[in-house]
């Protein structure tokens, strides 16, 4: 059983990952904002049983499945195949505090770094500052 802390972060990581594919942007953002009413809810269980999610504001139907299948089995299969189409090193990354997933890919793909040691090297060495791409990051 995951609690909605973790439902809300796992919400989060599917919008964070739409963004980053260049999924539908309202797509992605819905995910997001559905996390955060997941977070408000305050017995989230009784909602999945009682099959009310849907009453929540900022939560359809699609978005109640996922949740459902998160509260019901503790993984979500969509999320589990957003995670293959972004490289593991990716995702790594960007659990940085301060590196989105849209930076941590441009680094991935522009320095090819794939872990924080790399990361760390390629910041020393002036290379991540040179790209841009993770102007924030540093």
């Amino acid at each position: 059983m995951v609690d909605r802390f973790e439902v809300a972060s796992a919400l989060r990581e599917v919008g964070s990952i739409l963004d980053a594919l260049g999924e539908n942007r309202f797509r992605a953002r819905a995910y997001v904002r559905g996390a955060a009413a997941v977070e408000g809810v305050e017995d989230l269980d009784l909602l999945v049983d009682e099959g009310r999610l849907t009453e929540v504001r900022g939560i359809g139907e699609a978005l109640a499945r996922v949740i459902d299948e998160l509260v019901r089995t503790g993984h979500s299969a969509m999320l589990d195949r957003l995670r293959a189409q972004v490289p593991a090193s990716v995702l790594e990354l960007a659990s940085l505090r301060g590196l989105s997933l849209d930076k941590a890919r441009a680094l991935h793909d522009a320095l090819g770094v794939s872990s924080v040691p790399e990361l760390e090297v390629a910041a020393r060495a002036g290379r991540v500052r040179e790209h841009g791409a993770a102007r924030d990051a540093r």
